[in-house]
């Protein structure tokens, strides 16, 4: 269990260190050259509308985070109930016991595929933040 806990801390420590990290500038280096073809219009640029439809690249890496972390750990619960009801299933001696333990094994599979999938919507939100 304690292991368990420690993967959880120390994943969540490498989630946090990326944010951290990802708020950093990017060097720019001497032989880099400057883009003097750009045009800018200050009018365009200064939508207010857009400032406030559009979610900063940060907050959806940490809310991608947040999804892959809180899904996760749904994840691993409802697999760890679906194995001890399906241990149950496999020791109970009656055949309305074995029929119930299956039952809930099926139900906690199916909860743990939909906590699956959240896992990969914040997965996809990740890496649409480097975008």
């Amino acid at each position: 269990m304690r292991t368990r806990v420690a993967v959880f801390i120390l994943l969540a420590l490498i989630a946090v260190a990326d944010a951290v990290l990802a708020q950093m500038p990017e060097p720019t280096y001497v032989w880099q050259k400057q883009d003097t073809l750009k045009i800018v219009y200050v009018e365009i640029l200064n939508n207010d509308n857009y400032a406030v439809q559009k979610m900063r690249w940060n907050e959806k890496r940490v809310l991608g985070a947040a999804f892959v972390f809180g899904f996760g750990a749904l994840t691993y619960y409802f697999h760890q109930k679906a194995e001890s009801s399906y241990s149950s299933y496999l020791n109970s001696g009656s055949i309305a016991q074995m029929n119930a333990h299956f039952r809930q094994a099926e139900k906690f599979d199916k909860l743990k595929g939909m906590a699956g999938i959240g896992v990969e919507i914040g997965f996809l939100l990740c890496v649409w933040s480097f975008l």
